[in-house]
């Protein structure tokens, strides 16, 4: 225990010295970064904090009211843009906004698995820093990851968000029987939430059948009831629009389709589970 303690002490210490040297920054702001730093390195002390330690030397913080989003970092100029009118029409934690931003600079992105990454940044995030936003950020991704939770372990997931690297999701998939191709069309649905109507949908049905395949390559081992599994990853599946809004009424989710066909889908699972009972 005093050696973890000394090892979280000295990744803080280095987060620090790179804070004291970067002039872009107020000094109220630089102590306000010191403690989301002290709680994200205090949740997951095993990473290393040098990518992040590396950006917060020489962040340069700017107001730019003309980007789409809530804030967008420029990894080349080492630069945080944010729109504050619209952060402050929808409310946003900035507190929360920052940290996503901040695991954004500490890992890396790999092409074609961006919505993938933007998941796993919020569900980590959210893990020591709650979202109080009006209007909760990147919440369908989040779904998507949370459900997604499930199959994966969660020490592999946090490992790819800190690092960036999905070859460890990828390996730890393929030992229960789910490809990378499967796993790719995913993380495809994902980069299209906000283009395509039936993205999430299509998400969840791929998610379902990931699961059977997850009850699957446990049976080979244990014996689970896969009714029972079924029953609980269901609590995690969104089946009608109005589910989400329940969940986030501030957001719109008028656009989504596809929900009928995520039930249809979950109902048979719950049928196979019954026909694999009568069997045996």
């Amino acid at each position: 225990m005093g050696d973890k303690s000394i090892i979280i002490e000295r990744k803080i210490s280095m987060i620090e010295d790179s804070l004291s040297k970067n002039n872009n920054l107020t000094d109220a702001f630089k102590a306000n970064v010191k403690n989301l730093v002290t709680a994200l390195i205090g949740t997951f002390p095993d990473y290393d904090y040098w990518n992040l330690s590396m950006a917060l030397s020489s962040l340069n913080v700017v107001v730019n009211n003309e980007i789409d989003d809530y804030s967008k970092y420029d990894r080349d100029n080492n630069t945080l843009m944010m729109n504050l009118n619209k952060i402050s029409e929808d409310r946003i934690d900035v507190q929360h906004l920052f940290v996503d931003n901040m695991l954004e600079m500490q890992s890396k992105v790999n092409t074609g698995y961006e919505g993938f990454q933007k998941g796993l940044i919020e569900e980590v995030s959210t893990c020591f820093n709650s979202d109080d936003s009006m209007k909760p950020l990147n919440v369908q991704e989040l779904t998507l990851l949370q459900a997604f939770s499930n199959i994966a372990f969660p020490d592999v997931l946090a490992e790819a968000c800190m690092t960036g690297s999905i070859a460890n999701v990828i390996m730890h998939l393929d030992t229960m029987g789910i490809s990378k191709e499967e796993f790719d069309s995913f993380c495809t649905c994902l980069n299209n939430l906000r283009s395509n109507r039936t993205a999430f949908s299509e998400a969840e049905i791929i998610l379902i059948d990931m699961y059977n395949k997850k009850i699957d390559s446990i049976n080979n081992g244990i014996s689970v009831d896969r009714n029972n599994a079924i029953d609980y990853f269901s609590n995690f599946i969104i089946t009608s629009r109005n589910d989400l809004i329940t969940l986030y009424p501030y957001h719109d989710f008028s656009n989504l389709n596809g929900f009928e066909d995520v039930k249809r889908k979950l109902e048979e699972a719950k049928s196979a589970t019954i026909e694999e009972s009568k069997v045996k």
